[in-house]
C-alpha cells in the first residue's frame, strides 16, 4: 500500500493511499470493476466491502483492509483494469481528500 502525506489549507496533515485493483487469483492479468459499494466521503472501517471485481472466473466482493475516507473514484464500473491499476485514493487519516491543497515538502 502506497501512501503521500498531504496538508489540507488549514494545516491538517494526512495521507492518501491507493486502492489497487487486487490480484484475486494466480493466473489474473485483470478484472472489471462491477461494482462500488462506497462514495467519496463514506467512513470505510478495515474489513468493509468496497467493490466487486469480476475476473475470468468469478465476481468477487473486495474488502478494504485498513478504515479511511475515499476521496476520489479513478476507475469507473465496466471497463478492465490492469492488476496493480490505482482505483481509488482514500483518506487513511480521515479527512476528505478533496480538501488536499499540496504535498508536504522536504
Amino acid at each position: 500500500m502506497t501512501a503521500t502525506v498531504r496538508t489540507t489549507s488549514s494545516g491538517r496533515r494526512f495521507a492518501l493511499t491507493e486502492f489497487r485493483m487486487p490480484s484475486l487469483c494466480a493466473d489474473m492479468t485483470d478484472g472489471t470493476l462491477l461494482h462500488w459499494f462506497v462514495s467519496p466521503g463514506d467512513q470505510v472501517q478495515h474489513g468493509d466491502l468496497v467493490a466487486k471485481v469480476y475476473t475470468v472466473e468469478t465476481a468477487i466482493e473486495v474488502e478494504r483492509l485498513a478504515e479511511g475516507v475515499p476521496g476520489e473514484l479513478l476507475v469507473l464500473e465496466g471497463p478492465p483494469a490492469s492488476v496493480g491499476t490505482v482505483l481509488a485514493l482514500i483518506d487513511s487519516a480521515g479527512f476528505a481528500a478533496e480538501t488536499a491543497v499540496a504535498p508536504d515538502s522536504p
